[in-house]
């Protein structure tokens, strides 16, 4: 009737067999994913190739939890629009695309250009109810804080009044982590507020420590259907994504010289011990042999710039700089220029009227916001 696979302990199904009321595995992350000011500058770098590690399960996981903060989802879908952007709790994605020292994973869909799509992940949707929960609402009225964070890390504002915890929504076509489909999943440090599974928010706000939160990944049986789980055969799944040459595999079993994913979850590296439930990569044929691989972020809007400084950009020859000091905007312009100054949410707070030289802008509040191209964190 039930089934609990343990992390890192080798699983081998010599037969198929159902689980007829429920199924899970749980899982303490390595790391947690922050948000990175690169230089102290103020300028926030949102590190979305950090704090990866494989997953791959011999069954599909129909709901998933943290310890304290209850009910979580992954950011799935298409981003035309800010579809699915908003309202999700961790990040699982799938190869799209590989070549030499870089792969390049995207979230899962049911379609969609530059996104995961798979057979049995499509097979797998379904419309997701998400129930209310009580944990998160409770602290979003602690302190003086913003109520969710977006897939790129933006503080973005919702009204006390239509906090959208406090209800429960469905999710259409919502693809879960699907069995024997090989992802990376990362989860929220401290950065990401009350969603954090570090729990350090959670720690100032209630004034006693709490410890870092496990996540639980289980199927359980529906009231429409008989059986909770289908496991199959270890020996028969093929539990690969191929792109050209590369190779993303996940296991069940203890694995050693490996190119798994290294400590800080950046890069798949070589003669690294692989554990039961995660992924390594194999390179089928090569010119010269690839020690590391790099994990880009296929879904991020920052992944285009991530090489770019975030402080610059270039219009026409003329260079506009623009930085974060304390709560003011700082400008160096070559010439007379206007610039818009959104917050997070989308809302046009500021417009700044630049002159040639040092312009200096103070804000009321501090926080996340877009001037140009470049996004400031002023605290």
């Amino acid at each position: 009737d039930y089934f609990h696979l343990v992390d890192k302990q080798d699983f081998n199904a010599p037969i198929a067999f159902k689980v007829n009321t429920r199924a899970w595995y749980e899982r303490l992350p390595k790391s947690y994913r922050n948000l990175v000011d690169k230089d102290g500058d103020g300028t926030v770098d949102y590190n979305s190739s950090s704090a990866w590690e494989g997953i791959v399960l011999p069954f599909t996981a129909t709901k998933v939890t943290a310890e304290k903060n209850g009910e979580i989802t992954h950011f799935y879908g298409k981003t035309e629009g800010g579809d699915h952007t908003l309202h999700h709790e961790y990040w699982l994605t799938g190869m799209v695309d590989a070549d030499g020292d870089k792969a390049t994973f995207a979230r899962p869909a049911v379609s969609g250009d530059g996104l995961f799509v798979e057979d049995n992940q499509t097979k797998a949707k379904r419309n997701y109810t998400y129930q209310a929960n009580s944990y998160f609402t409770s602290l979003f009225n602690y302190g003086d804080h913003y109520n969710t964070r977006d897939e790129d890390g933006d503080e973005t504002f919702i009204d006390s009044d239509e906090e959208w915890y406090a209800n429960s929504h469905t999710f259409t076509d919502y693809v879960p982590l699907t069995a024997e489909v090989p992802y990376i999943v990362a989860f929220p440090g401290n950065d990401f507020y009350e969603f954090s599974m570090e729990s350090f928010y959670h720690t100032n706000a209630y004034g006693k420590e709490e410890y870092k939160q496990k996540a639980t990944f289980e199927s359980v049986k529906p009231d429409d259907a008989s059986i909770a789980a289908s496991i199959g055969i270890s020996d028969n799944s093929d539990m690969t994504t191929t792109v050209g040459t590369h190779n993303h595999t996940g296991t069940y079993l203890h694995q050693t010289d490996k190119m798994g994913i290294n400590a800080t979850g950046t890069a798949f590296e070589a003669n690294q011990p692989i554990l039961p439930f995660r992924t390594y990569m194999t390179v089928s044929a090569s010119s010269a042999p690839i020690r590391t691989i790099i994990i880009s972020d296929g879904y991020s809007s920052l992944s285009d710039e991530e090489d770019e400084d975030p402080q610059e950009e270039m219009v026409g020859a003329e260079e506009l700089r623009i930085w974060g000091d304390g709560l003011e905007i700082v400008v160096e312009t070559a010439c007379v220029r206007t610039l818009n100054v959104y917050a997070s949410d989308g809302s046009l707070r500021e417009v700044l009227h630049c002159q040639p030289g040092v312009n200096r802008f103070a804000m009321k509040n501090g926080g996340l916001y877009m001037v140009g191209r470049v996004k400031l964190l002023l605290k």
